[in-house]
């Protein structure tokens, strides 16, 4: 009896390992210590630290006639212990509406990410002659706001969004 208990066990997390191992090689974790969160990209995905004033961005596979790289970038910044996610999301939008060429929103909501709440808003906006689309997520913790923005053309966005929803739902703060 004692040996099939043992059998069992040992064949039951033998398939968990099996089963598992797949979902954790497919993940690049990212800890950045500095900034305090920790982020998962997609094993093929390039990653790059303080890249165009970013903490980091990861930047999918070249593939043939790509003509722009789909990418991932977390930016964060000190605000004052009073602001409400709600108040820096709206002053954000606020910001980008009036910076970005041709910005236009698509959609927001409200989410968790990993029990923290948070933001998202999904736009289009010009960049020289490429139209972007993005979804950004806001999350704040201890006086600390985290945007992580999600771009692709529109043409490739939904091919992409179950990597950068991933991604999102990959996001630890400290």
């Amino acid at each position: 009896m004692k040996r099939s208990v043992k059998k069992s066990r040992f064949l039951l997390s033998l398939s968990l390992i099996v089963l598992l191992l797949p979902l954790a090689l497919a993940a690049k974790n990212y800890t950045n210590s500095q900034h305090g969160f920790r982020v998962d990209f997609p094993t093929s995905w390039e990653v790059q630290e303080n890249a165009y004033g970013t903490i980091v961005m990861a930047l999918s596979p070249l593939t043939p006639g790509d003509t722009f790289r789909e990418n991932v970038n977390v930016v964060s910044e000190t605000i004052p212990d009073t602001y409400t996610l709600d108040q820096y999301f709206q002053a954000s939008i606020s910001n980008m509406s009036s910076s970005l060429k041709d910005f236009s929103s698509a959609g927001s909501g409200f989410m968790k990410i990993l029990g923290q709440d948070a933001k998202w808003v999904i736009f289009t906006h010009n960049v020289g002659a490429v139209q972007a689309k993005a979804i950004q997520y806001y999350l704040l913790k201890n006086g600390k706001a985290f945007i992580v923005t999600c771009t692709a053309t529109p043409a490739t966005f939904q091919t992409f969004s179950m990597d950068f929803e991933k991604i999102a739902q990959s996001f630890v703060i400290q």
